[in-house]
């Protein structure tokens, strides 16, 4: 439980700090416009006019947009975290199961969290810019810009571990021999006794040598 609370705060960082700097802004807008005029900016760029949604498009939509992403990003690793918890919670320590659910889910969620560290950055950067106007009435290009390359980094680094997740690479292993149930059928019978009483899928491949290791190797290729 205390895992998932840290993920889900981990992942929450961002998002909040989104949140607080749109609805700052917009507040400003807002007590500007009542100012003016009597109404909220969200009122008036709700007027179908042209020039009216061309200023909300240059000062009020993006930041709407922003603190929605927040929002759904908020929400969307709430539920990354919970799912992921909950089918670590399923599987227990089946190792059939495990085997069989894992390699499915973990690159699923890998993609989920790259998708969410990709907006989050962006998120992160747009909220950088908007800090900056806010409170110095200026912007620093290098800082936003060293930011939102750290996000990218950040992306790409997870897209790597998924692309290594599916790629299946062959396995060498020298000075052995790989032997069918046919060559020792008792071997066989026994390897899947074993595997039988700790819930485990029987291996696909076996290779007897005189190393004194052993290999469990979810690759399809096992090149000798």
């Amino acid at each position: 439980m205390k895992k998932l609370f840290s993920n889900i705060l981990l992942f929450s960082i961002v998002p909040i700090i989104s949140f607080l700097v749109s609805s700052w802004y917009m507040s400003v807008i807002d007590a500007d416009f009542m100012q003016e005029i009597g109404v909220t900016a969200a009122e008036v760029c709700l007027l179908d006019d042209p020039e009216i949604r061309q200023i909300c498009a240059e000062s009020f939509y993006d930041v709407s947009l922003l603190r929605q992403s927040a929002i759904y990003t908020f929400v969307a690793a709430i539920l990354l975290s919970l799912s992921f918890s909950i089918v670590a919670r399923l599987c227990g320590t089946n190792r059939e199961i495990i085997a069989a659910v894992f390699p499915k889910f973990v690159p699923l969620v890998l993609l989920s969290i790259a998708i969410i560290v990709s907006i989050q950055g962006a998120m992160l950067t747009y909220s950088t810019y908007w800090i900056q106007i806010l409170i110095m009435d200026a912007w620093y290009p290098v800082l936003t810009g060293g930011i939102g390359l750290g996000a990218f980094l950040g992306s790409w680094s997870i897209l790597k571990a998924i692309y290594g997740a599916f790629k299946s690479s062959e396995h060498i292993i020298t000075n052995g021999k790989l032997i069918t149930e046919k060559d020792s059928p008792k071997l066989f019978e026994k390897i899947r006794d074993i595997a039988a009483s700790i819930s485990a899928m029987p291996p696909k491949n076996v290779v007897l040598g005189l190393e004194l290791n052993f290999y469990a190797i979810n690759n399809r290729q096992i090149q000798l």
